[in-house]
C-alpha cells in the first residue's frame, strides 16, 4: 500500500507538472484538489491497515481503488487530455 502511495504521489506531480502547468489546463486548481483528496483517502486507508492486526487489506480499499481507476482516470483525466490534445493539434 505504501508502494502504491509512493507511486501516487509521484505520477499526479508528474501530471500537475508536465501536463497541467505545460498545457495551461483551465480546470489545473480542481484537478490538484480532486489529487489531494484521493491521496488523503489512500493515507486514510493505510492508517487503518497499519492500526489493524489483519493482513488482509479491506475489500473498501479496493472498492475505492475500483472507483479512482474508472472515475478519476477514465473521466476526470480525460478532459485535461483533451484539453492537452486540442492545443497541440
Amino acid at each position: 500500500m505504501k508502494a502504491l502511495a509512493s507511486y501516487t504521489i509521484k505520477h499526479f506531480e508528474d501530471e500537475e507538472k508536465y501536463f497541467m502547468t505545460l498545457t495551461n489546463y483551465t480546470g489545473a486548481a480542481i484537478h490538484k484538489k480532486i489529487h489531494q483528496d484521493l491521496l488523503k483517502r489512500v493515507t486514510e486507508f493505510i492508517s487503518q491497515y497499519e492500526k489493524s492486526n489483519d493482513v488482509q487489506v479491506s475489500p473498501a480499499f479496493f472498492n475505492f481503488l475500483k472507483v479512482w481507476l474508472s472515475a478519476h482516470i477514465a473521466g476526470v483525466d480525460r478532459k485535461y487530455g483533451e484539453a492537452s490534445n486540442s492545443k497541440v493539434a
